[in-house]
């Protein structure tokens, strides 16, 4: 497994892990948009549940660990392409027998998957996982 592909399981490992996620039996899916910075990093997104939507926000609970994969990767991104990871997308499902992951990333905008009060409605259903 190469680096970049650990760094990655390891932060959906962390979401899952979330305080924010404790308590919440029957969660279908998630979706953290991840805003990656130099030296810091914030996240925001929603649980999804049959017919509701929650806010949702990663909350690790050893966040020098969540801090340092995330530096990590940043780095790895720019050792591999020479641009800088400004944000990412983690998507998972939550499934009978097993979690699914989706991630996507972004080295050009760092508003791509902004949440704001302006957009919330919207970006619930645009960030809605969608597995195939």
């Amino acid at each position: 497994m190469q680096e970049k592909d650990r760094l990655i399981n390891e932060i959906g490992v962390e979401i899952l892990n979330a305080e924010d996620l404790e308590g919440y039996d029957n969660w279908q899916s998630l979706s953290v948009v991840i805003d990656i910075h130099e030296g810091h990093s914030a996240n925001s997104g929603y649980i999804y549940f049959n017919d509701d939507v929650d806010p949702f926000m990663a909350d690790s609970p050893n966040i020098s660990k969540w801090t340092n994969l995330l530096q990590d990767l940043r780095e790895c991104f720019h050792k591999e392409t020479g641009h800088y990871l400004k944000q990412m997308l983690v998507q998972i499902g939550n499934g009978e027998d097993e979690c699914r992951m989706n991630t996507e990333f972004e080295f050009d905008d760092p508003h791509r998957w902004s949440i704001t009060p302006a957009n919330m409605k919207e970006m619930k259903e645009k960030l809605r996982p969608v597995f195939e």
